[in-house]
């Protein structure tokens, strides 16, 4: 019997479900986009200096 172990564990349920939960309202409410390219319009990483799809240069 590890009561201890057992509650982190719940704990861990909890908070991912969450998380979880708030990003799947916050798809529905559409407060969440997608970044698009500027040149072929297609959901791109603005972490990177160009689009993965087409080669333009990201601009934020």
């Amino acid at each position: 019997m590890n009561i201890v172990r057992d509650l982190i564990e719940l704990l861990f349920v909890v908070a991912i479900g969450g998380m979880v939960v708030s990003s799947i309202r916050r798809i529905k409410s559409a407060s969440i986009r997608p970044y698009l390219c500027t040149v072929c319009q297609r959901p791109t990483a603005r972490g990177y200096a160009k689009c993965r799809h087409c080669g333009a240069p990201v601009t934020e």
